[in-house]
């Protein structure tokens, strides 16, 4: 992997950057952060949460003004971090248990049907690739997966008028692009 810095500029530090003041802030809170991520994300994320920690010390330093402890605003970054790996830890954990509850596919009654099955299937995603990411995640959940709308506004964390349009939205998305791609296959 290249780690050149100037390949990426996300990698790059804030031009106000000062490198002594930022490894002083590591010697003093590296050990602090360390016992508070072991105690608020799961262990299989700490090494990547303490990362972050610091990208956003290192992005963000320029900004702390000393008016709190150093650690306070130190853990107050930790906090908002870990809170971001509980949550893509939990949406990880939902989404291998939707996988492990699919049903085993059902064995074609013809090679012909096996093919028109499989010619569909990769229509269907041709469409979601195609798809604006919120009309796809509620699109998917009510039409493919039958959700129940409230169900689906709560998941997603949207008011219930909204999923509604948005899910209007997706279905004439849909079939907007449904027409596209098997027009311009035939």
């Amino acid at each position: 992997m290249d780690t050149d810095p100037d390949s990426d500029p996300s990698q790059k530090p804030p031009p106000d950057f000062d490198a002594s003041r930022f490894d002083a802030v590591y010697r003093e809170t590296s050990a602090f952060v360390l016992r508070s991520l072991r105690r608020l994300v799961a262990s299989d994320s700490v090494d990547d949460a303490f990362q972050d920690v610091y990208l956003v010390v290192a992005r963000r330093l320029g900004e702390f003004e000393g008016r709190a402890k150093l650690t306070t605003w130190v853990y107050g970054i930790v906090l908002r971090v870990a809170a971001d790996h509980r949550r893509a830890h939990a949406r990880r954990a939902r989404r291998m248990s939707a996988v492990a509850q699919e049903p085993a596919p059902e064995a074609p009654a013809s090679p012909e049907h096996a093919a028109r099955m499989a010619e569909g299937r990769r229509l269907l995603h041709r469409i979601l690739d195609a798809m604006e990411d919120p009309l796809r995640e509620v699109f998917v959940l009510v039409e493919l997966e039958q959700v129940p709308g409230p169900e689906v506004a709560t998941l997603l964390e949207l008011n219930p008028n909204t999923m509604h349009s948005r899910l209007r939205a997706a279905r004439a998305r849909f079939d907007e692009l449904r027409v596209q791609l098997t027009e311009g296959a035939a």
